[in-house]
């Protein structure tokens, strides 16, 4: 498969899981989201193939997407949880 297809490929799996994410758990303010969403894309795209290599799923148009859309959501998740654990640990002014 040529490059430009998957990365096409994985960037829309990465928008399709963030999306998903998005809609389990939305974010509380325009910033977050942007944070969030930047965030699980970039993930999503560098990290499918090491997830889809570590759960021992052939290299098939179907894994990469699957992995895509998989860590995209896994760090939206992610990144909530440190978006909540930092706020809890900030100072109160």
């Amino acid at each position: 498969m040529e490059i430009i297809g998957l990365l096409a490929i994985k960037m829309g799996s990465a928008v399709a899981g963030a999306t998903l994410a998005l809609v389990f758990q939305p974010p509380k303010n325009r910033s977050e989201f942007v944070t969030r969403a930047i965030f699980s894309i970039i993930s999503g795209m560098a990290f499918s193939t090491p997830v889809r290599d570590w759960l021992h799923w052939q290299a098939t148009v179907e894994h990469d997407i699957a992995a895509a859309v998989l860590t995209a959501m896994l760090s939206w998740f992610l990144m909530t949880a440190i978006v909540r654990i930092i706020g809890t640990w900030k100072p109160k002014e």
